[in-house]
Parts: structure tokens; C-alpha cells; sequence
């Protein structure tokens, strides 16, 4: 996913800032339209020009679009998160007393955490062998 910053951005059109997914019903027997598949149909408003692939799936709005929608359930989230990666659950109890949508949620943001730290380690070795695309680093 192309890096991107909100603050600023002149391309929100372009990029899906302000799309919305909306399911399409028949208009004349009321009923949730499906695809070949039996997925739901879906249609946009103010979609990108260009849909982003995003876990598996094409997207017409930005991905980080939750995160200006919703920055109180992220700080959350990373709270608990955070708490989480120093040994302790957002609920009482043991693993198993915890829902199982926080459990995949945490375990999810830990894998990748995981992939990002990996990546930038990645990064350090290339640039403090030389190896580096840009050259040497200094």
C-alpha cells in the first residue's frame, strides 16, 4: 500500500478519500442484489479512479479512511495493543476468556508488527553492509 499523508492532499478524489460502499437492492422486489459469486453487490459513491487491492480484495475508497472516521476506536485499539505485546489482555481472565474478534484482532496487528519490524531490520542489514539500492549510506 503506496505510503500517504491526509494532512494537505490534493488528490482525496482521485485516491477515494470520501468513498462509500453501498449494497445494491432490486428496486422492484426490494432484494439484496448478489454477484455470480453470491457475494453481495456492491456500488460506490465518490470512488477512486483506480482501486487499491487491500488485503486480498479491490477497494474504491483509501484504506486509511477508518482511521480519520474512527480515531477513538484506533487509540484504543493501540492501547490495547500495546498492553497486549507487555503480556496483558484488554479483559479479566485468562486467553480464553477473551473474545475471540480481540484475540484475532490483536494476534493480526502482532503478525504484522512483526513483518514491519523484520522489514526495517531488513533495511538496517542491507544499508550497514553497503548493499544499499541508493548506494552507500551514511
Amino acid at each position: 500500500m503506496p505510503e500517504r499523508k491526509c494532512q494537505g492532499c490534493t488528490k482525496q478524489t482521485e485516491w477515494g478519500c470520501t468513498a462509500k460502499p453501498h449494497l445494491v437492492y432490486d428496486p422492484e422486489t426490494d432484494a439484496l442484489v448478489c454477484n455470480e459469486d453470491g457475494s453481495p453487490k456492491i456500488t460506490w459513491s465518490n470512488p477512486a479512479r483506480v482501486p487499491e487491492i487491500f488485503d486480498d480484495e479491490e477497494t474504491y475508497a483509501c484504506p486509511r479512511q477508518t482511521l480519520k472516521e474512527n480515531p477513538r476506536q484506533w487509540s484504543q485499539l493501540l492501547m490495547f495493543f500495546s498492553m497486549f505485546k507487555d503480556g496483558f489482555l484488554p479483559q479479566r481472565g485468562a486467553v480464553v476468556d477473551q473474545s475471540n474478534k480481540a484475540i484475532e484482532t490483536l494476534t493480526v496487528m502482532n503478525t504484522v508488527n512483526q513483518e514491519c519490524d523484520e522489514e526495517l531490520a531488513e533495511r538496517a542489514r542491507r544499508g550497514s553492509q553497503g548493499n544499499s539500492p541508493y548506494g552507500r549510506m551514511v
